[in-house]
């Protein structure tokens, strides 16, 4: 499933959500890498209940990138229970991205 982001006054309260494994994507438009990772996202999103996803434009929402310590795109968080797990700077592969969401799934 995949949520949009909710904006900086609502972060706070957005992290941790209760939901196992939260994928944040931070991207932006003019990112080439970006727009060959967006389908893959967007896929993984509509099609793994394990993990939500939360795509996040660092363009439209640059606070939510500097809270989360976000200075390149593609980055790729992954969350498990709230907390966060690995973060992967630059492009991702469908195999490594399910790779990483395997190996939280089976993290204690």
């Amino acid at each position: 499933m995949t949520y949009p982001h909710p904006g900086v006054d609502a972060w706070e309260s957005f992290k941790g959500e209760d939901v196992p494994i939260e994928i944040k994507w931070f991207y932006a438009n003019w990112c080439g890498p970006c727009n060959v990772m967006k389908p893959i996202i967007t896929k993984i999103a509509e099609s793994d209940d394990a993990a939500s996803v939360t795509m996040i434009d660092v363009d439209q929402d640059g606070s939510a990138a500097a809270n989360a310590g976000v200075y390149a795109v593609p980055t790729t968080c992954f969350h498990k229970d709230g907390a966060l797990a690995y973060t992967h700077i630059g492009m991702m592969s469908a195999a490594s991205i399910e790779s990483e969401i395997i190996k939280l799934k089976e993290k204690p």
